[in-house]
């Protein structure tokens, strides 16, 4: 039976209560301080569907809810009423999507593709928003706004100066010897002509927003969907275990004190192990637990992209040079779009080959999962690499022909 009745409002008291503080922990740090509606939007663009995710997964309807409202009230708290609504059409339209999905137990990759679309639409409507708002210039204000309050800082100079030792900014050879010298502090110039080059960096840096968007959206919505489906199954399953081992320690406490009572000695006790306990669960209940709905979702190491699908993502790859050779604002722009989404696409293909590797080595959950992460970020273009090889000569083994000549 599907429906919202059939999410319940607290599927576990305690990561509701985890999960609750944790999206309202921005609210509480970010209110009071300067420009906390722009501060509080960039982190709560980040954090805020991966967080209710687990919380719609693992806490239930009430702290999904509670931890919305929380996080639409950070921008209201910072005086700036515009900012909370454009979060209530960044986060509401996805949320009321993943509610729908979960309630409606809609299969994996259909539930994902549905919440890439929405979140995708409800980001670049809000990026639309922001360019018509700031004139066209979004970037450019953007990065105004952080070097203004950069440069009013008690430790502006500081930043500054490390920036430009780390050489994340830099300055021609004739306005550095005016400035002063940098460890001994900055002169007005030299402080202007650093912000300057750290204006210029950042606006540089948040022109590639589109393509972070795009490939955010795809990891957040396959692979962060996945990952918190299975941490919330492992998590549900630890619970019941517990209950479980809580009830066969007051059964061997009682029957401990009844043999007491009738001066026999007291019964061994042996409890259950954890694999055991697996093992006699029902299969429903082992797969949903608490009723975790993991909407069919298959092991991350059996992941790829059916043939047809993988040609048209790989036909994207033309971005890449649209990107680099276009020759307007527009071509750059659809080039970087088409770009991260088949990097996105191929790089969770990788990683799928990744975890297939480990898992046929015997290397367990945990354990695949970090090594896969840290591989991530320093190898990001071999995990596309061996995505993009895996599709085209099937490393795995996993697509059956189909006499019809399909997949």
């Amino acid at each position: 039976m599907s429906g919202l009745h059939s999410l319940p409002m607290i599927r576990s008291l305690k990561a509701a209560l985890w999960l609750t503080a944790a999206m309202a922990f921005p609210v509480l740090t970010l209110s009071y301080t300067p420009m906390s509606a722009m501060w509080g939007m960039w982190l709560i663009a980040v954090i805020a569907p991966p967080l209710l995710m687990a919380a719609g997964l693992w806490g239930g309807l009430l702290p999904m809810l509670t931890g919305l409202a929380a996080m639409l009230a950070l921008p209201f708290l910072g005086l700036d009423y515009r900012a909370g609504l454009l979060m209530a059409l960044y986060l509401v339209p996805f949320t009321a999507m993943l509610m729908l999905v979960l309630a409606a137990r809609v299969p994996y990759f259909r539930a994902a593709g549905l919440l890439c679309a929405v979140y995708l639409i409800s980001a670049y409507t809000c990026l639309i928003v922001l360019q018509r708002v700031s004139g066209g210039n979004l970037y450019t204000v953007l990065a105004d706004r952080v070097v203004y309050a950069l440069t009013r800082s008690a430790y502006g100079d500081e930043l500054l100066i490390s920036l430009y030792q780390n050489r994340l900014i830099t300055l021609d050879k004739d306005l550095l010897s005016k400035a002063q010298g940098l460890m001994g502090g900055l002169s007005a110039l030299g402080r202007q002509e650093l912000a300057n080059s750290f204006r210029s960096r950042l606006a540089d840096s948040f022109s590639g927003t589109p393509s972070l968007i795009m490939s955010y959206g795809i990891m957040l919505c396959f692979g962060c969907l996945a990952l918190t489906i299975h941490v919330g199954r492992w998590f549900l399953r630890k619970k019941a275990y517990n209950i479980s081992r809580s009830r066969q320690l007051s059964e061997a406490a009682a029957r401990r004190q009844e043999a007491l009572q009738r001066g026999e000695a007291p019964p061994r006790i042996r409890l259950e192990s954890y694999s055991d306990f697996l093992s006699r669960m029902d299969p429903e209940e082992r797969d949903h637990p608490l009723g975790l709905p993991d909407l069919g979702v298959p092991p991350f190491g059996q992941w790829h992209l059916p043939r047809a699908v993988g040609w048209m993502t790989a036909a994207c790859a033309i971005g890449l040079l649209m990107e680099r050779m276009g020759t307007s604002e527009a071509e750059r722009t659809v080039g970087a779009l088409l770009g991260a989404a088949f990097s996105a696409a191929f790089c969770l293909q990788g990683m799928a080959v990744m975890d297939f590797m480990h898992t046929r080595s015997g290397r367990g959950p945990a354990g695949r999962f970090f090594l896969t992460a840290a591989l991530m970020v320093f190898f990001r273009l071999l995990f596309i690499l061996l995505g993009v090889a895996d599709q085209m000569m099937d490393f795995r083994r996993l697509r059956q022909p189909d006499p019809r000549g399909g997949e």
